[in-house]
Parts: structure tokens; sequence; C-alpha cells
């Protein structure tokens, strides 16, 4: 029995070994650890008394020796099995708990990367929990004019205007994927409003359930939207209409004004009808209208007029003058047409009156050769019948740039006997020039010889005017959007400009004579970022933001980057101004008139 028992004291040294190793390594103090060591103790001293037993002479040895030293060699087993199996259990306790921290430490490390990422982007960013707002971005403290602060114990519902928060549960803004948006104000801190497209997300923010806003300033589309329909409301109340049809084949109405009402069409109707623009005219005059169009069109002509009927809702007959311009992308593809229409069929009745008084004065025009003007056209120009004197006083009173032009087109037309078609610049009385469109037919005898033109004179110098404004809306409405993608471009690069001084900045030492060289760096960037700004706000027609300004102490900061500008040979001096005060300044502005 020596052996056995010999055995069992090793096994309870292996098991208080390993429970011993097993408590320093998990760091775990459990009740089970605890008896185990305190049963493997009380074993071995059992054991070695059961041993010294053993060793005695038989009159004092025990007759239950040999069955007691094989319990304890089983009870000595079964102690080392469950101290193994409890050791691997808590183990892998242990490492779980190691894992869990780390994993913990690597998410605060990442919501801090998250937070820095939000604060350099161009849109404002919103965190919203259950308690309210948890964290907001630089970029939407500028958008409302807050700071931090004011945020405490507020919701996102509470920042938007009263007549707009119904908007935050539309569905296309509560989407899971943020796909879509709506569009709403903000209320800011001054009383102002700010138009913005919101967009939301939802996500874990510190280990709780949070929603996300995302919010794009979009004040200046929304200007540009109202700018455009002010100009169509312009049209809207003038005697041109303005349609706009798509290219072959469809030709359909993408596109009308509301003034289209007063000759009996409903502009829902004409774009919500699939059908070609070309079938409102005259089917008399449809095949025409559309050859011209296939000839001019064949030409390169990107601007072309032309005459013919429409046939209104009610049946009645409306002369028109088309004044058709192509829509070209910046590939130089057709994607539609703007047709800018005007009524001429007061103009047509005045042709009707010509027409008599040609008659009337056939004779005389055939015995003197001489000129007549209606008294309409000479009341258009402001000119008495003298003034306007015959043929050689209309082609003096066209102007210089149009005259050879007009005058060819004059000769071809009498020449082959085909109708003069000249849109020219006409002097007026009072020494301005007037867009005219003139229209004539040549008359010719019996034996073919052109001896007579009879023709009118519409004055087009009112949509002329409409048709730059329209131009100039449309080249500041791209200026706004070539602005806007080269602003965001150049945030971008000063974006990483800046992040890689903050890099340097925090590798460098305290006292290192490069962080004044840094400091200047991050300057020159953030006055560049103002830069941006201003041609933003200069292509848009932004309204430039004024706040109160301290002279002194903002040349003083911005004469830091302009001494390194200037050579070693130059001194720069600033002697500041007592009691200046303050004054009412865009900063930006001010950097560019220094510059």
């Amino acid at each position: 029995m020596k052996w056995v028992a010999f055995l069992a004291v090793t096994l309870q040294l292996v098991t208080v070994a390993w429970a011993l190793w097993l408590m320093r390594r998990t760091n775990e103090k459990s009740p089970w650890m605890f008896f185990s060591l305190a049963a493997a103790v009380m074993f071995v001293r059992r054991v070695l008394h059961w041993y010294e037993l053993s060793m005695a002479s038989e009159p004092t040895r025990s007759p239950y020796l040999g069955a007691e030293t094989t319990i304890v060699f089983a009870v000595s087993v079964l102690l080392l099995v469950g101290v193994v199996l409890s050791g691997r259990m808590f183990t892998r306790m242990a490492r779980e708990q190691v894992d869990l921290a780390h994993a913990r430490e690597l998410t605060s490390l990442e919501r801090d990367r998250l937070k820095q990422l939000l604060e350099r982007l161009p849109v404002g960013v919103v965190v919203e929990q259950e308690k309210g707002i948890a964290f907001v971005n630089s970029a939407f403290l500028r958008m409302v004019d807050l700071d931090e602060t004011g945020f405490k114990n507020q919701a996102i519902r509470d920042l938007v205007a009263p007549e707009h928060r119904e908007k935050l549960l539309d569905p296309g803004c509560r989407s899971s994927h943020g796909a879509q948006g709506v569009e709403l104000e903000l209320l800011r801190a001054n009383g102002s409003r700010l138009w913005v497209g919101c967009r939301v997300h939802h996500v874990v923010w510190a280990e709780k359930p949070a929603t996300v806003w995302v919010f794009a300033d979009i004040s200046e589309r929304k200007a540009a939207e109202a700018q455009r329909e002010a100009i169509f409301q312009l049209f809207s109340q003038g005697p041109v209409v303005l349609f706009r049809w798509r290219p072959a084949p469809e030709r359909s109405v993408s596109f009308v004004t509301d003034n289209v009402r007063a000759w009996g069409f409903e502009p829902e109707q004409l774009m919500a009808y699939p059908r070609s623009f070309h079938e409102l005219v005259h089917p008399e005059d449809r095949e025409r209208v559309q050859e011209e169009a296939r000839r001019f069109f064949s030409q390169g002509a990107n601007s072309w007029s032309h005459e013919y009927r429409i046939v209104c809702p009610d049946g009645k007959i409306r002369w028109v003058l088309d004044r058709t311009v192509v829509l070209r992308d910046g590939q130089g593809r057709v994607i539609g047409f703007d047709g800018y229409l005007l009524d001429i069929s007061e103009l047509h009745e005045t042709r009707r009156i010509l027409e008599e008084e040609r008659l009337r004065y056939a004779a005389a025009l055939e015995a003197t050769g001489e000129v007549t003007w209606s008294r309409a056209v000479l009341k258009s120009f402001g000119l008495t019948p003298e003034e306007m004197g015959g043929i050689v006083e209309w082609t003096e009173r066209i102007h210089p740039e149009d005259r050879e032009r007009v005058t060819r087109v004059l000769a071809e037309s009498l020449a082959s006997g085909a109708p003069f078609e000249a849109e020219y610049r006409f002097a007026r009385a009072n020494g301005s020039y007037a867009h005219v469109f003139d229209r004539g037919i040549v008359e010719k005898d019996q034996a073919g010889k052109a001896v007579r033109m009879v023709g009118a004179m519409a004055d087009l110098t009112g949509l002329k005017k409409m048709e730059e404004q329209l131009r100039l809306s449309q080249r500041l409405e791209a200026l706004g959007q070539l602005a806007g993608g080269v602003a965001h471009d150049f945030n971008n690069l000063l974006t990483a400009m800046m992040g890689t001084v903050d890099l340097m900045e925090r590798k460098l030492p305290a006292n290192d004579p490069l962080l004044q060289d840094l400091e200047s760096l991050r300057q020159s960037a953030q006055r560049a970022a103002t830069l941006t700004r201003q041609l933003l706000a200069f292509a848009r027609r932004q309204v430039i933001e004024l706040q109160p300004l301290d002279l002194n102490k903002h040349l003083e900061a911005s004469l830091q980057m302009f001494r390194r500008l200037l050579p070693e040979t130059v001194r720069l001096d600033f002697i500041p101004a007592r009691q200046l005060g303050t004054i009412m300044a865009d900063p930006g502005q001010l950097d560019q008139i220094l510059v």
C-alpha cells in the first residue's frame, strides 16, 4: 500500500500546484479553488497519517487501512480532474474578459476617430439618443449658429421649424438605409432660417441605439430655384409663351409657362399628354414647320425663327412667331428645344390692312417708285414719314454690323422672288436700336419682273431682353454649380493638408521651432477655405454675413502670414490703434482686401 499512498500524496500536491497556478493566471478567487486547496491539504495530512500507520508494526495497523488508502487515492484523482476541468473553464472566462476589455478599448478609439472624422465633414451631423442630442459636429454648429452647450436636453425636433417637424416622420427621411431625404428649414440662433436636406441613419452609439441626422445646406439651390421661378413668373406675366420640348423622336412638351392659359391651353395637360409639340401646329403649316426645322438644324444653327398657326382648344387659330433655341449638354448633345412664342395675330391683321393699302397705293408706287410706311411702323420707331424716307434712309438706319447681311438677303429675294425674311437692329428716333423681324413678299408683273415688295416689321426688343435674362440665369446657375464643385474638391485638399499638420504637431516636441511654421500653414489653409467660400458666395450671389470684428487683433493675426510672403529686404511694421472699437465686417472679405 506504500505506493498507493505515495501516488495519492503526489496527486494532491499536483492538485494544489494546479489550483495555485490557475488562481494566479486567471486572477480568480472562486470558492471551488479554496475548497480544492483545503481538501487537498486535509487529504495530504490524512495520507501521511496512513502512511505512518502502514509503516508501523502489525498489531497497531488498522484492518481498514487498505480500503481507506484506496478511497483517498480515488478522491485525489477526482479532485485533480475537477481542478483541471475548472481550470479550463476559468481560463476561457479570463480570455473572454481580456478580449472584451480589448474590444471596449478599440470601440472607444474608433468612436474617437469617428468623432474626428465627423468634425471634418462639410455637412452637419447630429447623433440623437433617447435622452437627447449626444453629439454635433462643427459644421452643424455653424449652420444653426450655436455652441455645444446650446443643445443640452434638446431633441432635433426642437431645432426644426414648426411647420416642417412632421417631415421628420416622413418615410423617405426615416428609411433605414438613408438613401432618401427630405427638405426642411432649421431655426438659427439669430432668428433666421436655413434650408437643408435631411437624411437619417440608425446606428449604435456608445453601446446604445442612436439616430444619426445628416444635414446638407441647400439654401443656395433654393435661392437659385426662387430666382428661376421669378424668371418664369416674369414670362407668365408677359406676352411671350415659353415652350420646352424634348428632342426627336417624341418631341413631347416638358415645360410651358402659365400664360399659355390665355390661349385656352392648360399647362398640366400639355405636359402630361405624350404628344409631339408639332401636333399643336395647324395641319396646313405642320409640314412646312418641320421641314424648316430640319433644314436649320442640319445646317448647324443653334436658333431660328419662323411663323405659323396653332389651333387652340376652342378652335380659334392664332398666328405665332416662334424663336426656337437648341439646348445642349456639356458634351454638345441635344437635350431639348426652347420655343419663345409670340402671338402675332394682330400683326397678320395689320398685314391684311397693309394689303388693302397696297392695292390703294399700287398705282402711286408704280409711278413714283417711292416707299410708303404705315402709321403703326412710324409710331413704333418714333419717326415721321419724312424721317423714315425711302429705301436709302431705311438702309442707313440698319445697324452697321447688320447692314451688309440684310442688304444681301434683300438682293437675293428680289432676284429669286422668294419671300424676304431678316432679323436686324433698326435705329429709333432717339438713337437707340430696336430688334426687329422684317418679312416681305416680292410682287412681280406679268413678265415675271419684281415690281414691288410688301411686308411688315415686328418689334422683338422685349423678347430679346427676356431671352437675355434667361440666358444670364442659366449661366449663373452653371457658374454656381461649377463653383460648388471646385469648392468641394478644394476643401477635400485642405482637409488632407490640415490633417497632416495635426499629425506633424503631435509628433514634434513642444519647444520645436517648426510648430510656429505649422501654425502659419494651418492659418493659410483656413484662409484658403474662407476664400473658397467667398468664391461660392460670389458665383451664387450669396449674401455676405457680417460679424463684430476687432481690427487690431485680426490684422495682427493676418500679418504673421504676410511677413513670410515678403522678401528679407522688406520689413513690415504694425502699429495698432488705440480705442479703435469694433466694426461689422466679413473676415474673409477683409483678408482679400489685404492680399
